[in-house]
């Protein structure tokens, strides 16, 4: 793909005009679009499962001359935190399984709890005191 440098198309606002075709197998799933993003959201009953629905991804890339980037790919699966019967499916593809990540600046964990997220809180908070007590070593006035 190549554009006119300087053009008022951007490589995102080609990406959002080529992505608009790009809908989910079934109505109980899900497909969020952001950017250059795309997140597939499918749910534990569901008439298309996990592999049929990024095999119609990858399909979808390549009919339009796309390249999926498979080390941003992962896959994430929710579960209770106290689930007793819970079975871990197998990965799809060569997918990476994450017990954690960040989606549009939220983390979010596999066990639905929020540890990850006050922990990164509270990290960047004691990252903004340091550099605070930095400046007033400095000399910047209080307040």
């Amino acid at each position: 793909m190549s554009i006119v440098h300087g053009s008022g198309i951007s490589l995102y606002i080609l990406y959002a005009i080529m992505k608009s075709d790009l809908h989910s197998l079934s109505d109980l799933n899900d497909i969020f679009k952001y950017a250059d993003d795309t997140t597939v959201l499918v749910p534990e009953h569901t008439n298309v499962d996990l592999v049929d629905k990024f095999a119609h991804v990858k399909a979808w890339a390549s009919i339009n001359r796309l390249t999926l980037n498979s080390n941003k790919t992962k896959e994430i699966v929710f579960r209770r935190p106290r689930a007793q019967d819970f079975h871990m499916p197998p990965a799809v593809g060569d997918i990476e399984q994450l017990d954690c990540c960040k989606l549009f600046g939220v983390i979010f964990q596999h066990n639905l709890k929020m540890d990850s997220r006050v922990q990164y809180i509270m990290s960047q908070c004691a990252q903004r005191m340091y550099l605070l007590k930095l400046l007033r070593q400095q000399g910047m006035p209080p307040g």
